[in-house]
C-alpha cells in the first residue's frame, strides 16, 4: 500500500498537539513539585542593629539600664519567610510572662519578632524596700544570653549577651584607717593626724557594680560606681583630703575638732557615669575629679550621703616594737637599708610598732611621731654624733629633759598606708650598731616628749663587708 504524505493541514494539529502536550508536562511537572505554591525564600544571614547605641565592642554585649530597642534584618533578597525566634541559652528557667513575651529572671523579651520590624527587651524589675521602710522598685540586674533563631534550618542560631545594670538607690559610709585597713570601732570619732579613708556601702548592694559586672564571668577586671568626695567648706581645718593619682584618702588634723563633715556623691546608674566620662574625655586627674563633683553636687538624680567626723585626741597606753636583741639586722656597708614601721614589700626589714590607746585601740597615726637616734653597741651610750651611721627619714625632732638633749629622726610618713613608712639606714663603718626608738607626744603644756621614757626600745644592726655581688646598677646610682 503506498503510504500518502500528510495534509498541510494535519501537519499544523499534529504540531499543535506536540506543544500543548508539552506545556501540559511542564505544568504537571510545577505541579507535582510545588503544588504552584510561590518559592520560599530564607534568610542567609542576619543582622543586628543596635536603634539606641548600647553595644559595647570591647565587652562584647549589650549594657542597658533601661528598655532598649532592636531590629533583625537580613541582606538576603526577597526574603519570603522572615520570622525570627528568641529564647535564653540553656540552664536558665523561663518564664511565660503573657502577651507574647518571656523572661529569664533579668530581662524580658516577646517570644517571636519579624525580620525588618524593631522590638522593644525590658529589664526585669523586682520591688525593694529601703532603711526609711518605703518601697521602692529596682532592675533585678544580671547577664543574659538570648538566642535567636530564624526559620533557615541551614542557619545557625545566634547569641547576643545582654548586661542589665542595678541603679544606685542611696550609699552609705564607713570609716577605715589607711594603716590597718579596718574600719574604727570608735564611731566616727578619729584620732588626730590619722590616715582615713571611707568606705562605701551601696543599697541595692549590687547596685556597687557597673552593668552587673560582679555577675558577668567573662570579665576579669569587675567595674565599679565611683563614688566621689569633697569636704565641707566648714571644716578643711579638720579634716584634708589628699588626691593621689586617683587614689583618694584623707587626713585628721593635728588638733582636736567636731562636727567635721565630707559628702560624698555617686551617678545613679552605669550610663550616667560611662556617659560622663565619655564627655570628659580630653580632662584627666584632679580636675576630672573635681569636674564629677561640681556635675554631681549640681545634679536632682545624683545619689549622695555625708558624715559627720570628730577629730579627737590620741591618750596612748602601750607602744611596742619588734625585739631584735637575739636577731639583729644584717646590714651592708655603704649600701641603704630600709626599716618600716609595719609590715611592707618595700622594706628589708620593720619594726613593727604597735601604738594603743586607753580602749585598746589602735592607733595608726601616732606612727608619723615615731623617731630614732643612733647609740653604741651597748645600748647606753648615744652616739649622736657618730660619722659611720647615717639615718634618712622625715623631720629631725629635739626633745628638751632638763639638762639632756636629744634630737631624733622621725618616719617618712608622707604615705597613704603607715605600714610602708620608712627610715633609711646606711653605714661606712664596720662597727655594729644600736638605734633607739621613741615615741614622740605633748604633755597637757603642748611640749614634746618621750613616751614612756623609761622602758628602752632598741633595734640592733649586725654590720657585713660589703662584696662586689653586692654592687648592682641601683646601688650606683644611689650613690
Amino acid at each position: 500500500m503506498k503510504l500518502k504524505a500528510p495534509k498541510t493541514w494535519q501537519l499544523v494539529v499534529m504540531l499543535v498537539m506536540i506543544f500543548v502536550l508539552a506545556i501540559g508536562g511542564s505544568v504537571l511537572a510545577v505541579y507535582l513539585t510545588t503544588g504552584f505554591r510561590p518559592q520560599l525564600v530564607y534568610p542567609q544571614s542576619i543582622v543586628i542593629d543596635d536603634l539606641d547605641s548600647t553595644y559595647n565592642s570591647q565587652n562584647s554585649q549589650y549594657e542597658i539600664v533601661d528598655a532598649f530597642k532592636l531590629k533583625i534584618t537580613s541582606p538576603t533578597e526577597g526574603v519570603t519567610n522572615g520570622n525570627v525566634t528568641l529564647n535564653f541559652a540553656p540552664g536558665k528557667q523561663v518564664e511565660d510572662k503573657g502577651n507574647g513575651t518571656i523572661s529569664d529572671g533579668t530581662i524580658i523579651v516577646p517570644k517571636q519578632v519579624t525580620l525588618g520590624e524593631e522590638f522593644t527587651i525590658q529589664p526585669e524589675k523586682t520591688e525593694l524596700v529601703d532603711n526609711d521602710g518605703l518601697a521602692y522598685e529596682s532592675n533585678v540586674g544580671g547577664i543574659s544570653s538570648l538566642v535567636i533563631t530564624t526559620e533557615n534550618n541551614l542557619l545557625s542560631s545566634t547569641t547576643i549577651q545582654i548586661a542589665v545594670d542595678v541603679p544606685v538607690h542611696a550609699i552609705s559610709f564607713n570609716l577605715v584607717d589607711s594603716t590597718t585597713g579596718e574600719v574604727f570601732q570608735t564611731g566616727n570619732k578619729i584620732a588626730e593626724n590619722t590616715n582615713f579613708e571611707i568606705q562605701t556601702e551601696f543599697y541595692p548592694q549590687n547596685s556597687k557594680y557597673l552593668f552587673s559586672d560582679d555577675k558577668n564571668t567573662a570579665v576579669t577586671q569587675k567595674r565599679e560606681k565611683q563614688v566621689f568626695f569633697e569636704v565641707s567648706n566648714k571644716s578643711v581645718n579638720g579634716v584634708s583630703l589628699v588626691y593621689n593619682g586617683g587614689d583618694v584618702y584623707f587626713i585628721a588634723s593635728e588638733a582636736p575638732s567636731k562636727n567635721n563633715i565630707i559628702n560624698g556623691y555617686a551617678f545613679t546608674n552605669a550610663a550616667q557615669q560611662s556617659s560622663f566620662y565619655q564627655n570628659n574625655i580630653q580632662t584627666s586627674g584632679q580636675p576630672l575629679y573635681n569636674e564629677a563633683i561640681h556635675v554631681l553636687s549640681t545634679q536632682e538624680d545624683a545619689v549622695s550621703a555625708s558624715v559627720s567626723i570628730d577629730i579627737v585626741e590620741a591618750n596612748v597606753r602601750s607602744f611596742t616594737i619588734n625585739d631584735t636583741s637575739s636577731s639583729s639586722l644584717k646590714i651592708t656597708t655603704n649600701k641603704l637599708f630600709r626599716v618600716s614601721a609595719g609590715t611592707s614589700a618595700l622594706s628589708d626589714a620593720t619594726i613593727n610598732a604597735q601604738i594603743i590607746d586607753m580602749q585598746d585601740n589602735v592607733v595608726s597615726a601616732l606612727i608619723k611621731n615615731v623617731g630614732v637616734r643612733v647609740f653604741t653597741i651597748d645600748g647606753k651610750t648615744p652616739d649622736e654624733n657618730s660619722t659611720e651611721v647615717t639615718i634618712k627619714g622625715g623631720e629631725t625632732v629635739t626633745i628638751e629633759d632638763g639638762e639632756e638633749k636629744a634630737s631624733y629622726v622621725l618616719f617618712n610618713s608622707d604615705v597613704k598606708n603607715l605600714n610602708h613608712a620608712y627610715w633609711e639606714v646606711s653605714t661606712t663603718g664596720s662597727h655594729d650598731f644600736v638605734l633607739e626608738v621613741v615615741l614622740i607626744i605633748e604633755n597637757e603644756e603642748g611640749q614634746k616628749q618621750v613616751f614612756d621614757k623609761q622602758t628602752q626600745r632598741l633595734v640592733y644592726f649586725e654590720t657585713e663587708e660589703r662584696t662586689e655581688d653586692d654592687v648592682t646598677w641601683g646601688d650606683i646610682e644611689e650613690q
